[in-house]
């Protein structure tokens, strides 16, 4: 990943007001089509184009693609019901930034990452939201 694209992705988080469902219930408590939904319009609201990937086994991992000024980025929200996100999900999501030639990608959680997820993460570009970003809105 590029210095520039990795500074791109990493831009401050911005308060997203897109679903009006997130205020009522935690994202540990929705069902997927409203985690999709609250999680692409919060991107869109940061200026990324969203696209979905449906959560199929040809997305190896990817559940939304983002592009924004000409960079691509992948996105997996697929354990956000998980409390603990290890190693595997971020290798699964580097895999599929390379196997796409995406900029960098983003892993959405209500729980946390382990302190491996993290570092992991770190080295391969990768921003991690965890349930406390989610519940300040911070996506």
């Amino acid at each position: 990943m590029s210095a520039a694209a990795a500074r791109r992705l990493r831009a401050a988080p911005v308060e997203s007001t897109a679903a009006p469902v997130m205020a009522e219930r935690p994202i540990t408590a929705l069902g997927r089509g409203d985690v999709e939904r609250w999680i692409g319009e919060s991107f869109r609201r940061r200026g990324y184009v969203v696209s979905g990937f449906g959560g199929s086994a040809a997305s190896d991992g990817v559940d939304l693609g983002l592009t924004r000024n000409g960079d691509r980025f992948l996105v997996n929200f697929r354990h956000w019901q998980k409390q603990q996100i290890g190693i595997a999900v971020i290798w699964d999501l580097t895999t599929a930034i390379a196997a796409q030639g995406a900029s960098g990608g983003f892993v959405i959680t209500g729980g946390r990452f382990t302190r491996e997820a993290r570092q992991f993460a770190e080295l391969c570009g990768i921003s991690l939201i965890d349930g406390d970003a989610l519940a300040t809105k911070q996506i």
